[in-house]
């Protein structure tokens, strides 16, 4: 009995000594709450139990040692003491508690700690928890935290603390840190090669020392007080997920061979980046001080944002950018930038900035936005890149005055020029003469087999003959060049093309017809040569006089004679001019007359080639009012040329050709006269009329390109037909639908110098009598708006022959009219019709003298007036 009552005693003291002392009422509730129903504590094994495994109202040292995780969160505790008796347990987590401080040193087991939320836990003793993976203490009152030497720790979370201090030295697998919204002053993360992401934003750190972290991906120190910040010493980053270094005051930057999806450096003193070396997906260094920029020239780029910089230049010629990237330069001193072969470019943002031209001909059909506002020195923008999708703001540019673009964006960029009220801006497709953004392209050579042995190098090419092209139900033409060559610009799609002679049955073509297939519009190039053999023995030559300078009192007159070989066979002969000798002075001739009579003048020519035109032109001084006999103004001259080929003509009739001029007073140099005169016998319905547009630069500086325009009624000329007869220098035709443009590209005309181009076309033989054509050019000279010329208009009735009579007792006024329009003449009238500018006939009235028009529209019209003595045409102006 009394053994048994001495073991009793021993066992009780020593059950006693085992008791773990919890002093923190809260803290001991806690564990004794434990169950096997609830989440508060586990075993070693995941399953949840009771901490208090005899229900004897505390915790014993070998209960507390079979505990492998605690959850006390929430439950207002001040004091963990007593957790360190838990020597076996990997995971702690005391999230919003009242704790003052926490000492878990020497729990060697431990592996997770999470105390976050505990505003008033202002210590903590992590010291030999040599097994710590993650560490979780946010939102406490740390000052400091002693990291140190936790080689297994690999997530760390301690921000919204107001640490001074965190040392992390030794901590060789950490992988994570979070320590952002903390005061934190100098970071060092030297040698730590596992860290991948690192947060410290919104801190004060003037220090950062990040030397041998390779395997950084993610860097966000935004809001701090950084000024300089060094990753060249990294190594090679084989890729950077995000980098946000804004809110600094970042003077220094300094990265090698960086790859990295996301880098922000908004609001540094950034003065000079170089990011040549790097990748960088998406770029944001806007408000800085940048003087120097080199963006990234690797890989791809979403975005690239540099606002808010003080750059003068940039070159981004050498980045590749996504498909709809944005490119932002705003509000620096931009004087240039050079955007290269931007292809993959969405937006292009250029606003506040100093630029005088920009040139987008490189970026893609991609790109839908470009602010240029507010570029106040802007005189030019060059955006012809196939994109039919460009949103323009020009607002404050207000010595813009041209924008090239595409043909298909010309009307809508016009109108927004206007639209912000930049009405001396001309938007224009004539920059350059391809298409803008990528295309594919016909080449070739038409050469004629002068020695009919087959085409080869030694036969001569044909200069403004012209070929038929159709693609997807459209037809258009294009002629080659003088030296023979032509181009074609299109698309995916099938193209057929054919030489279109004007005597297709003296020739004989090969290939008669040639098919070219595009399945991508890659810049693909295909060569297609024709070769042109004669069909019979054939001589075919014409004759056309056009002038050059009108005929003034008292003025030099200028005159150019065209003979053409139209025929198969080289040819030679004569060209004879005559003029009335009594009104007009030979002065001289561009050729030395071969024989010369008064009033009339004659050339031997001889090798002229099938399809080759000369010209000859000649200076005739025009009688004065003051000479006998008197030229006046009003006067009519006549002028008649005649081509003599040797061994005969089979169309003899085109190897004469007669003019008539009225003598002018003042002159528009740009012009259009058909050569036939205002009126033509209807028996030429349906025959060719000849036309000559002259042009003159009337500036003070040489005029590169130059674009004659001249947009074919359809309804009245068959546009299949026309020729091209000569050309004062080399151009390049082509005809789209109805518009026939005549390119004069790197013509270099000086001030004051002068251009024309002769064509001919049939008119349509359904024209009846009294039927009336026009002719109308545009002329583009660079960037200016075009110049209008006059209308040339043409009617084809009786009055056109040699016994037209001219009623100058006519009177029609007022002129401009706002509606009524009186008619006076000493003759009795015969009839009154109204036309526009197209020749169409709006109105006929017979013997009428006044004319009502108030219902027509504001524009240009030509009235025609007939008596019994003649008749008068003239322009009228409808307010």
């Amino acid at each position: 009995m009394k053994k048994l009552l001495l073991y009793f005693l021993f066992f009780s003291a020593a059950s006693q000594a085992q008791i773990v002392n919890i002093p923190d009422a809260n803290f001991k509730a806690k564990l004794l709450s434990s169950s096997p129903s609830n989440t508060i504590a586990r075993n070693a094994q995941g399953m949840h139990i009771a901490v208090d495994a005899n229900a004897d109202g505390e915790i014993q040292l070998a209960e507390a040692q079979l505990v492998g995780a605690l959850f006390v969160n929430n439950s207002s505790i001040e004091n963990l003491e007593g957790v360190q008796s838990f020597t076996n347990m990997t995971r702690l987590s005391c999230d919003v508690n009242a704790l003052l401080s926490l000492d878990v040193s020497g729990m060697n087991n431990l592996q997770q700690l999470s105390a976050s939320l505990n505003p008033s836990l202002a210590t903590l003793n992590i010291t030999g928890c040599s097994s710590l993976t993650n560490l979780t203490v946010s939102s406490c009152a740390l000052t400091s935290l002693d990291a140190s030497g936790l080689t297994s720790l690999i997530n760390l979370t301690c921000y919204s603390n107001p640490l001074t201090t965190l040392d992390v030295s030794g901590c060789s697998a950490l992988f994570d840190l979070d320590a952002y919204n903390c005061q934190l002053t100098a970071l060092d993360f030297s040698g730590l090669n596992a860290l991948k992401r690192l947060n410290a934003e919104n801190n004060q750190l003037t220090v950062l020392n990040l030397s041998g972290c390779t395997n950084l991906q993610e860097l966000i120190v935004r809001n701090n007080q950084l000024t300089q910040l060094e990753l060249s010493n990294l190594g090679l980053i084989q890729t950077m997920l995000y980098l946000d270094v804004r809110y600094n005051s970042l003077t220094s930057f300094t990265v090698n061979n960086c790859n990295i999806m996301y880098f922000n450096a908004q609001y540094n003193q950034l003065t000079a980046l170089d990011l040549s070396t790097c990748r960088v997906d998406d770029l944001d260094v806007s408000y800085n001080n940048l003087q120097s920029f080199t963006p990234p020239q690797i890989g791809s780029n979403s975005r690239i944002m540099v606002a808010h910089n003080q750059l003068t230049d940039v070159d981004v010629s050498g980045v590749t950018f996504y498909q709809s990237a944005i490119l932002d330069v705003s509000n620096n001193n931009l004087n240039t930038i050079n955007l290269g072969n931007a292809s993959g470019l969405g937006q292009l943002r250029l606003s506040y900035n100093s630029l005088q031209t920009i040139d987008m001909t490189g970026c893609s059909a991609t790109l839908d936005l470009v602010e240029l506002s507010n570029n106040p020195s802007l005189e030019t923008v060059f955006a012809k890149n196939g994109s039919n999708n460009e949103d323009f703001f020009f607002g404050g540019d207000d010595n813009l005055i041209f924008v090239c673009v595409d043909e298909m964006q010309l009307q809508d960029t016009q109108q927004r020029l206007n639209i912000y009220g930049l009405t001396n801006a001309v938007a224009s497709p004539y920059c350059f003469f391809q298409p803008g953004g990528n295309f594919n392209t016909i080449t070739g050579n038409i050469t004629y087999d002068i020695d009919n042995n087959g085409c080869d190098s030694t036969d001569p090419d044909q200069p403004y003959v012209k070929l038929n092209l159709t693609t997807g139900g459209n037809n258009y033409a294009v002629f080659t060049s003088p030296d023979g060559t032509y181009n074609n610009f299109g698309l995916t799609g099938t193209f057929n093309i054919s030489v279109a002679m004007e005597n297709a049955s003296l020739f004989t073509i090969t290939p008669p017809l040639a098919t070219i297939v595009f399945g991508d519009n890659n810049n693909n190039i295909t060569t297609q040569d024709f070769c042109i053999t004669a069909n019979g023995l054939q001589n075919d030559l014409e004759t056309v006089i056009v002038p050059i300078a009108p005929a003034r009192p008292g003025f030099d007159a200028i005159y150019q004679i065209i003979y053409k070989n139209k025929g198969n066979q080289v040819l030679s002969g004569s060209v004879d001019f005559t003029y009335q000798e009594n009104e007009l002075d030979f002065v001289n001739a561009s050729t030395t007359p071969d024989a010369q009579t008064a009033g009339s003048l004659s050339w031997n020519f001889s090798n002229l080639y099938p399809f080759e035109s000369r010209s000859i032109e000649v200076r005739l001084n025009v009688n004065s009012p003051q000479e006998t006999p008197a030229v006046n103004i009003g006067d009519q001259l006549g002028f008649h040329a005649q081509a003599n080929p040797v061994g005969g003509d089979v169309t003899p009739g085109d190897n004469t050709f007669s003019f008539k001029q009225t003598v002018i007073g003042s002159y528009d140099p740009n012009d259009i006269t058909c050569l036939e005169g205002e009126h033509v016998n209807p028996t030429e319905i349906g025959k060719y009329l000849h036309y000559n547009i002259n042009f003159e630069n009337t500036g003070t500086a040489a005029a590169e390109n130059i674009v004659v325009v001249d947009m074919i009624d359809l309804t009245k000329f068959d546009v299949s037909t026309l020729q091209v007869l000569n050309a004062s220098h080399p151009m390049t035709p082509r005809i789209t639908n109805g518009k026939v443009e005549f390119i004069f590209e790197g013509i270099n005309l000086g001030a004051s110098e002068h251009g024309n181009v002769t064509f001919k076309i049939k008119t349509k033989n359904t024209l009846v009598t009294g039927n009336s054509v026009s002719q109308k050019a545009d002329i583009y000279f660079d960037y200016n708006f075009p110049v209008a010329t006059n209308v040339a208009m043409t009617t084809f009735d009786t009055l056109g022959t040699d016994n037209v009579v001219l009623d100058d007792d006519i009177s029609i006024y007022p002129n401009p009219t706002k509606g009524l329009v009186n008619i006076k003449s000493d003759s009795e009238i015969k009839s009154v019709e109204l036309f526009d500018v197209q020749g169409r006939q709006l109105l006929r009235k017979n013997n009428v003298e006044t004319l009502n028009i108030s219902t027509y529209t504001s524009g240009v019209y030509f009235i025609k007036v007939a008596t019994y003595k003649g008749f008068k045409t003239q322009k009228l102006i409808k307010q």
